[in-house]
């Protein structure tokens, strides 16, 4: 009974840890998918709840006898550990990601706007162009052919800020890596129109345009690589959290066999105990029967042979010998 009563707030304790284990893997996965903190918060505040859980656990084992303990608290708390720092760990990966998301967004608004000035101030060359009285066609054809490659460039801007706005989440790596080599074709296209550009300030625009790209480009990578991580994160801790609640299982499992033979054990004792208590009462029961019937025969025999007596001498028969009765009650006295 001892050992039972000892086992059970440890087995309430290991399903209380698995249930909240389930949940940070829950609400984490929630966590990378939306990159709203309110999950990050609820998976923490699981995880609050499973070091009480395991203080608590590691209190309920002192004064046990060492061959009694089934769980092994150090190997428990150290598994935990990984899944906490795994947890940890991916918050941060998680947070840098949606910095560098909000960077790249913050980029490609930038370098959409220089490649519409720039686009604005071609069309309005190739008019000054049209209205000259001679229109060189080698300069018309040219300009128009900047403004088509302008044009090209802002479209690929504006797909690109699509991938990194869609980009909800970073188990997208498809889309983050499709973003990443669209660069090198914007790259190609602002040299394409610099080499071509002869308008001092439609060249600035460009220069500036490409060091935006460059910054654009690096936020982007580094959305790539804390999506990775985060992604790399995330399996680990599922990894770790199906070891945590295996090794917990195992602990809950050997306690329930445990106190299941103590029941049998016990049912076993309590059957052998009903069995002699039975066989105890039938003997008690014989002796006081036995018992019995020696004493009411000894009362009853006298007064029987008072009776056969008294009735021969109503009938005149004074022969009757002396009934022998020793005894001083008051049987023995009317004898």
């Amino acid at each position: 009974q001892d050992l039972n009563e000892s086992y059970m707030p440890q087995m309430e304790a290991l399903a209380e840890m698995e249930i909240y284990i389930l949940e940070i893997e829950l609400n984490l996965s929630l966590y990378t998918a939306t990159k709203n903190s309110q999950f990050y918060l609820e998976a923490q505040t699981a995880s609050t709840v499973i070091d009480a859980v395991l203080t608590e656990l590691i209190l309920s084992m002192d004064g046990m006898e060492e061959s009694k303990k089934v769980i092994d608290t150090e190997l428990l708390s150290s598994e935990y550990d990984i899944v906490k720092g795994l947890l940890d760990t991916s918050h941060e990966a998680n947070v840098s990601y949606i910095n560098a998301q909000n960077n790249a967004i913050a980029y490609g608004e930038e370098l959409d706007a220089k490649a519409k000035e720039y686009y604005t101030s071609a069309m309005e060359g190739l008019n000054k162009i049209s209205q000259l009285d001679t229109v060189d066609p080698e300069l018309f054809a040219s300009k128009t052919g900047m403004i088509n490659n302008a044009n090209d460039l802002m479209n690929m801007i504006t797909e690109l800020r699509v991938v990194i706005l869609s980009a909800e989440s970073s188990g997208d790596p498809a889309g983050i890596s499709s973003a990443v080599e669209k660069f090198e074709e914007i790259k190609g296209l602002i040299e394409t129109l610099k080499a071509g550009t002869i308008d001092p300030q439609e060249t600035r625009l460009l220069k500036q345009a490409n060091v935006i790209v460059l910054d654009y480009e690096t936020e982007v990578m580094s959305m790539n690589e804390f999506g990775s991580t985060s992604r790399t994160l995330i399996d680990g801790l599922q990894e770790s959290s199906e070891t945590l609640i295996t090794t917990s299982s195992d602990y809950y499992n050997q306690m329930l066999t445990i106190i299941r033979e103590n029941s049998d054990e016990n049912m076993g004792i309590i059957n052998g105990i009903t069995v002699n208590t039975l066989a105890i009462s039938f003997i008690v029961l014989l002796v006081t029967f036995v018992l019995a019937t020696i004493l009411i025969r000894s009362i009853t025999k006298p007064i029987n042979n008072l009776v056969d007596m008294s009735d021969r001498i109503s009938k005149g028969d004074l022969t009757v010998d002396q009934v022998e009765n020793n005894a001083r009650d008051e049987i023995g006295v009317l004898t």
